[in-house]
């Protein structure tokens, strides 16, 4: 306790404070020509650097440290101080003034705690900045406060800031997003935009004139940009929106598949895998119906690469499932990917059993051939995949299997569909033969009518005439059931 205090009574005096502070913010936060260079060579990799938490192996990172924990332990006598130090900086414009000036915004944005309250910042973004950015426009010079701008906007958006002055600040964002824009300010400016939309008291009805254009510059920088920490960032700033505007976002959905669906593959690095497949998995749950041919082949082929199941990949299954009430044109490829997460997980899967039987039910007499075989295949595997007992009450309960007899006694399918049909009777007599003959009892007593025989009879007159060689093992189960019946 003596060592605290007099280091603070004798080292640490105010005017050492003062001095301190402000030489940090004067000397050391100041804009090297080494970032310049960097800032050149490597757009990207320099603005990735600048999030890095590695801030003592820097000068200027550990320097900005320094003054924040500065500010934060001596507030009262630092922070008219930094006061001083905006008003000084306001009408610098030289190229060395401005890296100052940078330092002192860059100040602003870190001592955001210490300064709210203090500083009226909406007159500084209204009066000062925007007017700033304004006159500065085609000044190549510039570009060093446009990108300060756009990181101290992203500080400070979510302290308060009126409905008024946040219009102003989404169409500052959105102005440094442009196209034409240096790419480390547009980065910037977007990673702004995500603090933006990520305020706890976020009004959509602001944000939704803002919205498309928004969506339309994050997915051209996307498309421009090569890292993939940068990939990722600019995805999770989608995933942000995307979780703050819901259904809004419905109109872009397409267009986001489309841009994402390039960047997955089997050698795809897990992290972008993981940000993709959260990312799909919003956009499937929102815009699901409306979705494309390319989102489905996406899917598909993110299940079939997908090396073990995940709480995000099974979120996607009831949409999947609901697409069997919507889709016709792409049945079949709705059909696979329920099949891949049969595959992938059919503990999970199948505890949606009823749901999927149910909504295939509804299909059986609908379909045209070649689907009834689709869809067999994809029930089919669906048996195969676990016991009798896990699936055994959703077949009943689901109609699914009354569906099929009561088509085939009614005489309303092709040989070769109801070949495919009853090949699902011959895989359940194979599991449990009182199964199959209690449910097709089951169904005659609903009709009030002793079906047993008429269904051999359908049975037999149909199938015989098509069936292959290799189909006679599972067609002799389903005789053989009915022989024991019999019996």
């Amino acid at each position: 306790m003596e060592s605290h205090r007099l280091i603070h009574e004798q080292f640490l005096t105010p005017q050492f404070v003062s001095m301190c502070a402000e030489t940090l913010v004067s000397q050391y936060m100041l804009l090297t020509p080494r970032d310049f260079q960097k800032w050149e060579e490597d757009p990207e990799g320099w603005a990735n650097d600048l999030d890095s938490e590695n801030w003592e192996f820097e000068l200027r990172p550990c320097a900005e440290v320094t003054f924040m924990s500065l500010l934060n332990y001596y507030r009262d006598q630092l922070v008219p101080i930094m006061l001083n130090l905006v008003e000084r900086v306001a009408t610098m414009t030289d190229q060395q003034s401005l890296l100052f000036k940078d330092a002192v915004y860059g100040a602003i944005g870190l001592g955001v705690h210490s300064l709210y309250g203090k500083l009226d910042f909406e007159p500084l973004v209204m009066n000062r900045l925007a007017m700033e950015l304004r006159e500065n426009k085609d000044n190549p010079n510039f570009r060093i406060l446009r990108r300060r701008i756009g990181w101290m906007l992203g500080k400070w958006v979510n302290e308060g800031i009126s409905a008024d002055c946040r219009k102003v600040i989404y169409e500052i964002l959105l102005e440094l997003m442009a196209e034409n824009e240096d790419l480390v300010v547009r980065l910037t400016a977007a990673n702004g935009l995500k603090q933006a939309v990520d305020d706890w008291d976020f009004d959509i009805s602001i944000v939704l004139p803002y919205l498309g254009t928004a969506m339309s510059l994050l997915m051209s920088l996307l498309n421009q940009v090569e890292e993939s920490d940068t990939i990722m960032k600019l995805i999770s700033y989608i995933n942000s929106i995307m979780d703050r505007t819901g259904s809004d976002i419905i109109p872009y959905a397409g267009q986001i598949i489309q841009l994402l669906a390039p960047l997955w593959s089997p050698t795809t690095e897990p992290l972008l895998q993981s940000s993709l497949v959260i990312t799909f998995t919003k956009i499937t749950s929102e815009a699901h119906i409306y979705l494309l041919e390319d989102s489905l082949d996406l899917w598909w082929t993110l299940l079939q690469t997908t090396p073990h199941s995940s709480s995000d990949i099974m979120s996607l299954l009831p949409a999947g499932l609901e697409l069997l009430d919507y889709d016709t044109e792409n049945l079949r490829k709705v059909l696979k990917i329920i099949e891949s997460y049969i595959l992938l997980d059919p503990e999970t899967t199948l505890q949606h059993s009823l749901t999927l039987f149910s909504k295939l039910a509804a299909k059986i007499g609908s379909s045209r051939e070649h689907a009834a075989s689709y869809i067999v295949h994809t029930i089919d595997l669906a048996l195969q995949s676990a016991p009798l007992q896990v699936y055994g009450e959703s077949l009943v309960q689901s109609g699914l299997l009354a569906n099929i007899l009561n088509i085939l006694i009614q005489d309303q399918m092709y040989g070769y569909a109801v070949m495919n049909y009853m090949n699902l009777f011959s895989r359940l007599s194979i599991y449990d033969a009182n199964f199959v003959i209690q449910m097709i009892q089951l169904t005659g007593q609903q009709q009030q009518d002793d079906i047993l025989g008429s269904i051999f009879d359908r049975w037999l007159d149909k199938v015989i005439l098509t069936t292959t060689k290799d189909d006679n093992n599972n067609n002799s189960s389903l005789y053989l059931s009915y022989s024991r019946y019999l019996a």
